[in-house]
Order: C-alpha cells, then sequence, then structure tokens
C-alpha cells in the first residue's frame, strides 16, 4: 500500500519540476521588439521573438538594442548582514579573505587589458547594429579607479527581498 502512495508523490514532484522549468524558460527567454529581425541568440541558442517575424540569426553576434551603456562604470560593495563584522567561513576561506578577494579584483581590474574586453560595445549606432566605430559613439569605459567603495551593512536582513 505504501508503493502507489510514494510513486504519487515522485510523479508529484517530477511534474512541479518540470512546470518550474517551462515557467522558467518563458520568463527569462528575452522578448525584443520585431525590428531586431524575428529571433533573438541568448548564449549561443536561437530564440523565436514572440511576436515578431522575420529570418533567422544567422550568427551569434551581439546586437544593439537602442539602450544606455555606462561610459563611466564605477563598482559599489555592499556587504550585506552582520556576519560580514562577526566574520564567518565557507568553502575553506574567510569572510576576510573573501571580502580582500573580491575588493582586490573589482580595485585592480579598471584600465587592466581583461577590462579592455568592455569598451568594445557602444551606444550611438543604429538599432541592430553588431560593431562600433572607434569614434562618434560613447563606447563603455574601462578607467582605473572602478572600485567606488565598500561597506558593511549590519542591518538586518527582510523576511522577503524585494
Amino acid at each position: 500500500m505504501k508503493r502507489p502512495r510514494i510513486i504519487g508523490w515522485s510523479l508529484a514532484i517530477v511534474a512541479m519540476v518540470a512546470t518550474i522549468a517551462a515557467v522558467t524558460v518563458i520568463l527569462i527567454a528575452p522578448v525584443v521588439g520585431a525590428e531586431a529581425g524575428g529571433t533573438e541568440v541568448f548564449h549561443g541558442r536561437v530564440h523565436p521573438i514572440r511576436g515578431a517575424g522575420g529570418q533567422a540569426v544567422t550568427n551569434s553576434l551581439m546586437t544593439y538594442h537602442g539602450g544606455p551603456i555606462s561610459s563611466a562604470p564605477v563598482v559599489y560593495i555592499n556587504y550585506w548582514g552582520s556576519q560580514w563584522n562577526t566574520g564567518f567561513s565557507t568553502g575553506g576561506y574567510t569572510s576576510a579573505q573573501a571580502q580582500t578577494y573580491v575588493n582586490g579584483f573589482f580595485g585592480n581590474v579598471g584600465g587592466s587589458s581583461w577590462g579592455q574586453i568592455d569598451v568594445q560595445y557602444c551606444q550611438g549606432v543604429s538599432v541592430g547594429a553588431t560593431s562600433c566605430p572607434a569614434t562618434g559613439v560613447t563606447h563603455v569605459g574601462n578607467q582605473t579607479g572602478l572600485l567606488g567603495g565598500t561597506w558593511v551593512d549590519t542591518t538586518s536582513l527582510p523576511k522577503r527581498i524585494t
């Protein structure tokens, strides 16, 4: 008698996971205007755009959709929770080591050759463009001093983050 109940619960769990996966794909799939050509490349896969027609995308180049870029990005890091002051360890690292690593990364990546890849992105080109000219447009910045500041916020985490 217990076997059918276990199978029933197993099927219910599988159905719930499948439903969550389907809803997630529907909600996360990019939704852009019809001017993009009817499909969009997202993480190397071609997805149809809801309500749009047109030819399929034949490459995976990033396409400009008309939005703004950050020409002088600055990163502010908020270590949220009192445990950042009291200290903790996880995965073999302490909270102090984690802060040192993250702060060091963002303190040094600006102006680096690794960060230089971002300057290929721009605004000021026509919608649908897949490249940026060297001049006459605004490029994403790669300036030094990317880390604008850090702090520990010891206020309690809300029961529901919105």
